[in-house]
């Protein structure tokens, strides 16, 4: 018989606005964009803790991690981390709010272009169902699936086929790598963090969170409609998590967007 917190729940729509950065390892943080979007087609979604992580930051408890990703300060060594390592990775159940996530400033305008165009783009996470595990916090097992970046593979495939031999290095790997994707057929895990719902129920004293931090954590959660999507894989030879959450039918680029001058377009939102 299942128990209550075992019963299965459907999460809302996530979005997360992002850039498309050309080479992600190769550009320094600031210009790497808030993920690793070059990786989708083969990796997933990766956490920033996969650059470069600091351990004694990544293994802070839980309610540590939550408040420092959405409240961390630049001026707080002990909280910078959070800018480019966190094991955590934004969304919202708001798609203006979305955006934020790649301008901090909130002032960048958006209108949706092909994607060879693209500067920016949004993620959507769909039909979701997990298991709550606490107040706020869930639990998502899923399996892979190439569905939704096999047109990635095929357009490599039809370039080759069209005369464009730069392609065949891009087309190989990524057939090789989704055959793999495709041959697994096990489970995997990551949680879901509704923020305000997960902050409201921590204790500045009791969970030794600093106070003013959790204050800001909680009023940008509130603010931002946050949600937190933590990949929990864990793979042979790692200390801890890897930071990837795989490609599955859940996850998908929702549209591609260039900036353009703020009084040009209103902000860009899925249809």
């Amino acid at each position: 018989m299942t128990t209550k917190s075992e019963e299965m729940v459907s999460l809302p729509t996530l979005y997360r606005g992002d850039s498309l950065p050309t080479v992600s390892q190769g550009a320094k943080g600031p210009q790497r964009g808030r993920t690793f979007a070059d990786y989708y087609v083969t990796e997933g979604l990766l956490a920033k803790s996969t650059d470069g992580g600091l351990s004694r930051h990544l293994q802070q408890p839980l309610e540590q991690l939550v408040a420092v990703h959405v409240g961390y300060g630049n001026e707080n060594k002990e909280e910078q981390y959070a800018a480019y390592h966190s094991p955590l990775i934004s969304f919202s159940t708001d798609a203006t709010a979305a955006w934020h996530f790649l301008d901090r400033t909130a002032k960048k305008s958006f209108e949706a272009c092909p994607i060879d165009d693209a500067t920016h783009f949004m993620w959507r996470l769909t039909d979701v169902r997990v298991r709550q595990l606490s107040p706020g916090q869930f639990c998502f097992e899923y399996r892979k699936s190439t569905k939704n970046v096999d047109k990635f593979r095929e357009q490599f495939v039809a370039a080759l086929r069209g005369g464009n031999e730069s392609q065949l290095n891009r087309a190989l790997s990524t057939q090789i790598v989704h055959q793999n994707i495709q041959a697994d057929t096990g489970l995997h895990i990551a949680h879901l963090i509704d923020v305000n719902t997960f902050l409201a129920g921590v204790d500045a004293a009791k969970h030794k969170v600093d106070a003013d931090l959790l204050a800001r954590a909680r009023e940008r959660g509130e603010k931002w409609s946050e949600w937190l999507l933590y990949p929990m894989e864990v793979e042979e030879g790692l200390d801890g998590y890897s930071g990837r959450f795989s490609v599955n039918e859940a996850l998908d680029f929702h549209l591609f967007a260039r900036k353009v001058p703020p009084q040009s377009a209103p902000p860009v939102k899925p249809t």
